[in-house]
């Protein structure tokens, strides 16, 4: 038997919702898991490439240990869309 793990994009609201069990996630679908609307969707969650995310990370890491080396003289600079910052 195979097993296949898939990585998929989690917003932080829906993580603070998972973490705190207001929400509950089965493969990529997240739903309410109680209340009135207990068993409704709340989103599908957009899986992602897990070496793409990897790498990203590993970038994130350097770049912070090259800013923590040169103090003085870094400015950091980000945008945003949809949500990802770019």
């Amino acid at each position: 038997m195979a097993i296949a793990q898939d990585a998929f994009f989690i917003p932080d609201d829906i993580a603070t919702g998972l973490a705190t069990g207001l929400y509950r996630r089965i493969g990529s679908v997240v739903r309410y898991a109680t209340g009135p609307n207990k068993g409704q969707i709340v989103k599908h969650l957009n899986p992602i490439d897990l070496k793409a995310a990897e790498q990203a990370q590993g970038l994130g890491a350097k770049a912070l240990q090259f800013v923590k080396q040169h103090k003085k003289g870094t400015i950091i600079v980000a945008a945003e869309d949809d949500g990802h910052v770019v």
